[in-house]
């Protein structure tokens, strides 16, 4: 689980922060607290892997700042996102919601082991074989269209995502599009009884002849965000 804690002493940011993060789901909420004395005290007793809070508490921090990761709300931040390192600046003066896709993005990444798990052991539960490079590709387009989820990544694998993951392997999209194709055939190829049944009926549909990349990936995309969102 990834434990966010929540440090503010407005009423209104914490509420907001908090129902922002329970969006995101995989995530819990470790402690909240409301001055810089409390949260410095929380900090060096226990390790959150993500703290929020605005940027008035933030620039006090010094020593205990190290091995975890910031949201840190600013009135010096003119742009809606600015990285560094572990921390990422949002301006104070746009509401959290509207910063959400850009927090979900930051905590995703952060917690990228972990999704990567599940996604790991969904492919393998349907018997993808991972020693073929093309279940690595659908692995990372998987991945890179659920961190990008709220956006419009899906409507357009080929420039979208397969670009996307062909820079990252130093290959072409094309080559990412063929290699994934291929390995979904092989699944529903190699398909015994009790496996079509069970991929049939994950992915709802009655013909693995239909199965396409987009299908898979949206899919295991839309029921990883159903289940996070409980």
């Amino acid at each position: 689980m990834f434990n966010i804690l929540i440090a503010s002493n407005n009423l209104e940011f914490i509420k907001s922060a908090s129902h922002e993060v329970s969006r995101i789901g995989f995530t819990r909420i470790c402690g909240i607290v409301s001055t810089f004395e409390e949260l410095k005290e929380f900090l060096l007793k226990n390790r959150p892997n993500l703290v929020i809070l605005p940027d008035l508490f933030y620039t006090k921090l010094d020593k205990v700042r190290n091995n975890v990761s910031f949201i840190v709300f600013s009135d010096n931040i003119k742009m809606q996102c600015k990285k560094e390192g572990n921390v990422i600046y949002l301006s104070s003066s746009v509401p959290i919601k509207i910063s959400y896709p850009a927090i979900n993005s930051f905590i995703c990444k952060k917690n990228s082991k972990y999704l990567m798990y599940l996604i790991s052991n969904l492919l393998i539960r349907f018997n993808f074989d991972f020693s073929l490079v093309g279940t690595r590709y659908l692995l990372d387009s998987i991945f890179y269209c659920f961190v990008n989820r709220n956006s419009s990544v899906l409507d357009n694998l080929e420039n979208n995502v397969y670009t996307y993951i062909a820079k990252k392997h130093n290959t072409s999209a094309s080559n990412v599009k063929s290699s994934i194709i291929r390995v979904i055939n092989m699944v529903c190829l190699d398909s015994d009884t009790t496996s079509f049944k069970e991929i049939s009926s994950y992915f709802q549909t009655d013909s693995l002849r239909r199965l396409t990349p987009k299908i898979v990936i949206c899919v295991i995309v839309n029921k990883l965000d159903n289940e996070m969102s409980k």
